[in-house]
């Protein structure tokens, strides 16, 4: 079963390396991309592929039109979760960056000499 991303998306752990590209350490897959898996059905459903083969096509047809709303809702919970989740982890890194560079500003000063 095959669908066509629509748009650029993380990898999950068992999307295979070649597939995948890499940036800023983290596994992405990009448009276009061509997945053939038995879940594939479930990317066209959630709005995030598009059917590439006849099994794909049938399989979408299958599922009613209450499962395709809830897999779009569950994905974009999940996407928001996911994103407020790596803001906030990138607020943390920059207050702890500011931190440090305090903490190293004092360590460099030199004590102010009487006369």
């Amino acid at each position: 079963m095959k669908c066509r991303l629509l748009f650029d998306m993380q990898a999950g752990p068992s999307a295979p390396d070649e597939i995948c590209v890499v940036e800023d350490g983290v596994r992405f897959l990009k448009a276009e991309t061509v997945l053939d898996n038995p879940d594939a059905y479930k990317l066209v459903h959630g709005g995030h592929a598009e059917s590439v083969d006849d099994e794909c096509r049938e399989k979408v047809k299958t599922m009613s039109q209450t499962t395709r709303g809830l897999m779009r809702e569950i994905h974009a919970r999940i996407t928001g979760d996911m994103e407020e989740f790596q803001a906030s982890l990138q607020e943390e890194l920059e207050e702890s960056a500011d931190m440090f560079e305090e903490e190293t500003d004092e360590e460099n000063e030199e004590p102010a000499s009487e006369s």
